[in-house]
């Protein structure tokens, strides 16, 4: 009887050993990372982790993501050419106020219009963008919460109890 308590004790030790922990998922840069091994999983990965609800509303939370960084940059590349135009039209008054020779020539409005085009391009870029990202950010969190707490943690414990005997716990 002794012999078959402890090959059963060595058995479960054994097992528990080779018993993998459950995946936890995080959200970064439009996808899901596996705060275990801190990696990003790829698709197939992640079709293999979610249920088929779930992973409809990742894809389409990723294309989400994936459409907003073309506005980004949109946005980005306006704010710098207003910027630009702007100084550079500043330049310009600066220039034409204090030379006497080209007093009368003023052209700095043709750079003050193009940057308040250049600008009005990126706010108006901006707003779809920062929608499409905060919308991808809440589905891929919603993933996220509703997979961690969905995973069952299972754990098998064997030690002494209060009375002094031993004792093999298993939770679920």
């Amino acid at each position: 009887m002794k012999k078959n308590l402890v090959s059963i004790f060595f058995f479960l030790i054994f097992s528990m050993s080779f018993a993998q922990p459950p995946v936890q998922l995080t959200c970064r840069q439009g996808g899901l990372w596996s705060t275990s091994g801190n990696e990003k999983l790829d698709k197939v990965s992640v079709q293999q982790l979610l249920n088929s609800e779930h992973f409809a509303l990742y894809k389409q939370a990723h294309r989400e993501y994936v459409a907003a960084m073309p506005l980004w940059g949109l946005t980005g590349a306006g704010i710098t050419s207003a910027v630009i135009l702007a100084s550079v039209g500043g330049y310009y008054d600066h220039t034409y106020v204090y030379d006497p020779y080209y007093h009368n020539t003023n052209i700095s409005f043709v750079f003050y219009i193009f940057s308040g085009f250049t600008a009005g391009v990126a706010i108006l870029s901006s707003i779809p963008a920062i929608i499409l990202t905060v919308d991808s950010q809440k589905k891929l969190k919603r993933i996220v919460t509703e997979y961690n707490t969905s995973v069952n943690n299972v754990t098998l414990r064997f030690g002494c109890v209060n009375n002094g005997t031993m004792g093999l716990t298993l939770n679920f």
